[in-house]
């Protein structure tokens, strides 16, 4: 009897926890989706805060900052996002930021530990801990940041605001926030979300969060490229005033 019972109570335990583990892997899937989901949801705001702290410069400034500050050599010394940090509510921070020495003085360095969140990816729990951030410019020639001590104003983006990238994510690391270092366009390709081919991310606009990647208008509007966006396109959105002829149909695959 004992031995029956034994079984019984084995069978039962067992049962037990296949119904369990059924039920955990049922419900894990849409966990995991909200996850994403608030991950990218926070992305996004990021970026939209770093865009009108951005447009706010320029209003306050008469142009955008340049992509960075560099030194008689024309080395970057400092970023455009430590020159946003007032737009963004950082000004004390700003005010202890040394611009007499390079960003990875150590002097700076250590300031560098203080990183706004506004700064940091959602989607990969390391970025904050690490200081390191995923929001970047396009940087080169024609582009809304053409280099070091180089400045634009909105009225020379002929192109028009909303057909003109200002800020992008990528999900290339490393990247401390203060460094300055940005994409350039002269290197980089322009396929969204590209890979090597061993699956790595390749240096350009890309994400973690899903088949596409995340950019902002120069008109304050985000969106969402898939990672099927033709390149030529994307790289016609990169420029201020080159005259590209983006198509409708273009916008209407992204939705």
């Amino acid at each position: 009897f004992r031995l029956l019972l034994s079984a019984i109570v084995a069978v039962g335990i067992g049962l037990a926890l296949t119904v369990l583990t059924l039920v955990i892997r049922l419900i894990e899937p849409p966990m995991t989706a909200a996850k994403m989901a608030a991950q990218q949801s926070g992305c996004e705001a990021n970026l939209q805060r770093i865009a009108a702290a951005l447009q706010s410069y320029h209003d306050q400034y008469g142009c955008y900052p340049p992509p960075s500050i560099a030194d008689k050599n024309g080395k970057p010394m400092h970023s455009w996002r430590v020159l946003i940090l007032p737009e963004l509510g950082y000004e004390s921070l700003y005010k202890q930021y040394d611009f007499s020495v390079p960003w990875n003085d150590p002097a700076n360095q250590m300031l560098a530990k203080q990183m706004p969140r506004v700064f940091a990816c959602p989607g990969n729990a390391d970025t904050f801990a690490n200081h390191e951030t995923k929001y970047m410019v396009l940087v080169g020639k024609n582009t809304a940041f053409p280099g070091p001590n180089q400045s634009t104003r909105l009225a020379e983006f002929t192109d028009g605001p909303d057909a003109t990238i200002l800020l992008v994510e990528t999900a290339i690391s490393g990247v401390l926030w203060t460094d300055p270092s940005d994409l350039s366009v002269d290197t980089i390709k322009f396929n969204i979300n590209g890979r090597t081919s061993t699956g790595d991310f390749v240096e350009g606009i890309s994400s973690p969060h899903g088949d596409g990647a995340h950019v902002v208008m120069a008109n304050g509007v985000r969106h969402f490229l898939h990672s099927r966006s033709p390149p030529d396109y994307v790289r016609a959105l990169s420029t201020i005033s080159g005259d590209e002829k983006v198509p409708v149909s273009f916008w209407r695959d992204q939705e």
